[in-house]
């Protein structure tokens, strides 16, 4: 009896742990199940730092999500945490005073004057003041110079403008150094002047006019060579509506170099304040708020996380957008425009040479009249003889202009140059020269200019490509 009673116990004691054994399975599973669910977020969930909310559609049949659109019935909300971050902190701009007795009273604490000079901008008698300010520089820290214009009222001054991006910081020479020199003025204008570079030298200066309460830019010169040698000059007199352009051979021992001189339209006056922000180094620009992050429909999304975005990333800028080159790798990048009204990042294409052969140059976009320009070379794997054994390698065989809406839509080829001496299917002797081409929008047509070969040829055209028409071309030169 004894042991019967023994033997049920045991019984009863086994199917009890089988029954435990059971539940752990059952949980380490769940547990498996949700782990996977988290890594596959993870893995297709961008970071930013501000957590913000992004909405996605199912997955397609393709096996690629696809950002949401008004057609989408199931939609599932993901929290993502994207990252934009400074190279170099950008100090917040100190208080200057509304109304001054006095030009002392214009410094802010810790900051020194760099410039300072009398004017009558708005003809009433009285002398204005303009001038720079400066704080001491900073490695980890970005202290921009401050341009300030305050304006005589008869018993004191008034703040009429404060502006951290028309002046060159000291680092911003290169190699000649601080690019600082004094400003000028004349009339109802002041003029910024700054010198830099090293063989190749730069120079620019800028004017700006005092009419109907407000700042303009009147006149633009920017000049560029090698030592004395001017290679490329150009001048803007919105006075007129018309600019100069010179381009020169580069043979500083030639004695007739090649030349091109043509005139281009320009676009109204710009505001001081436009002008400045356009026209100022990415790293001027504090890293934006993104609270809201979309995929056009058919782009896959990023695979892991979205890079840290900083000024690297910066392609184009002015006042209302950000068009931002992100690379997920070599041969694979994303484009996206920030809009800051919406605080918003849209990726509006992706580019990949393994799938059409296109790749494009992250430094060389332009917004103008709500339509994005960009440059694309188009890329083939050619077989190329080295040492007496033929390798395949991809080069560029071709260049193009290209525009599209702001969202992605509607792209299209401005300008095509194909390279002429790129035979389908030859086997090259050496590796193909530099192509690739730079292009001035204004006026409401673009100047684009191609580099390759011992000729550069420049051509004018519409903003969509068409009336195309050769201006002329430079040599390219002997450097």
């Amino acid at each position: 009896m004894y042991s019967f009673i023994i033997k049920q116990k045991n019984i009863l004691l086994s199917i009890y742990m089988i029954f435990i054994i059971w539940i752990i399975v059952l949980l380490l599973t769940m547990l498996t199940s949700c782990s996977n669910i988290t890594s596959n977020r993870a893995n297709t969930t961008p970071t930013l730092n501000n957590r913000i909310n992004t909405t996605y559609t199912k997955s397609s049949p393709k096996g690629n999500q696809t950002a949401s659109s008004s057609k989408s019935n199931v939609t599932e909300t993901v929290i993502i945490e994207p990252k934009v971050v400074d190279e170099r902190k950008i100090v917040d701009l100190p208080k200057f005073p509304e109304r001054i007795k006095n030009r002392d009273e214009i410094l802010p604490t810790g900051w020194s004057m760099l410039d300072i000079l009398e004017n009558d901008f708005n003809n009433d008698g009285l002398l204005d003041i303009v001038g720079v300010v400066e704080h001491t520089f900073k490695e980890d820290e970005m202290y921009p110079r401050i341009l300030f214009v305050y304006m005589n009222n008869g018993n004191g001054f008034n703040r009429n403008v404060i502006n951290q991006y028309i002046i060159r910081n000291r680092d911003e020479g290169g190699v000649m150094g601080d690019p600082y020199q004094e400003l000028t003025a004349h009339k109802n204008t002041f003029t910024t002047h700054a010198f830099g570079g090293s063989a190749w030298k730069w120079n620019e200066n800028y004017t700006f006019n005092y009419k109907d309460g407000e700042w303009f830019l009147l006149y633009k010169e920017n000049t560029y060579g090698y030592g004395p040698y001017e290679t490329s000059y150009s001048y803007d007199d919105y006075k007129v509506g018309l600019g100069k352009r010179r381009y020169t051979e580069n043979s500083p021992d030639k004695e007739n170099r090649g030349k091109l001189e043509f005139t281009v339209k320009l676009n109204s006056q710009p505001l001081l304040m436009d002008f400045a922000y356009n026209n100022c180094f990415t790293e001027r620009i504090k890293a934006p708020e993104i609270k809201s992050l979309s995929y056009n429909e058919e782009i896959p999304h990023f695979k892991g996380d979205i890079p840290t975005l900083h000024t690297s990333n910066i392609s184009f800028h002015n006042k209302d957008y950000i068009v931002y080159w992100i690379n997920q790798s070599n041969e694979v990048a994303y484009l996206g425009i920030y809009n800051y009204a919406k605080k918003h990042l849209q990726m509006i294409a992706r580019h990949s040479a393994y799938d059409n052969g296109i790749n494009i140059s992250g430094n060389d976009f332009k917004i103008y009249k709500n339509r994005l320009y960009f440059q694309e070379e188009i890329t083939k794997l050619v077989d190329v003889r080295k040492d007496g054994e033929v390798k395949k390698k991809s080069e560029i065989v071709g260049v193009q202009l290209v525009s599209m809406n702001l969202d992605g839509s509607d792209k299209k080829v401005v300008f095509k140059a194909d390279r002429k001496n790129y035979i389908k299917n030859e086997i090259l002797d050496d590796y193909l020269e530099y192509l690739t081409l730079e292009y001035e929008i204004t006026g409401d047509e673009i100047i684009v200019k191609v580099f390759c070969g011992d000729i550069y040829p420049y051509y004018r055209m519409c903003l969509d490509g068409g009336n195309k028409k050769m201006i002329g071309s430079v040599p390219k030169g002997e450097w």
